[in-house]
């Protein structure tokens, strides 16, 4: 199966420019690949889309802000301004 965007995208983010570019640690890189991990769990049980064929396009403003309301509901995450910055920060900075 061909991989898409999003998958390459976000491999590239996780295993080059996070270590790599930013410089951060190995608990940082889990703790965010852990955040997409719930993000695809999200995708597939309440949007009803299959993970591996999510695409950059399919990433969009209600799909986030429904991620992050799911987390608090489902997961008891509170910190929505922090989630909200760094998911944000993610999604304006993608690549169109």
């Amino acid at each position: 199966m061909k991989p898409t965007d999003f998958s390459r995208y976000l491999s590239d983010y996780l295993t080059r420019y996070l270590p790599t570019e930013c410089g951060v640690s190995p608990n940082t890189v889990q703790s965010y690949s852990t955040t997409f991990v719930l993000f695809l769990r999200f995708i597939k049980e309440e949007e009803n889309l299959q993970p591996d064929k999510l695409s950059l396009k399919d990433i969009n403003k209600r799909r986030v802000i429904g991620f992050l309301a799911w987390l608090e509901k489902n997961r008891r995450c509170r910190g929505r301004r922090w989630i909200w910055l760094w998911v944000g920060g993610a999604y304006r900075n993608r690549i169109h």
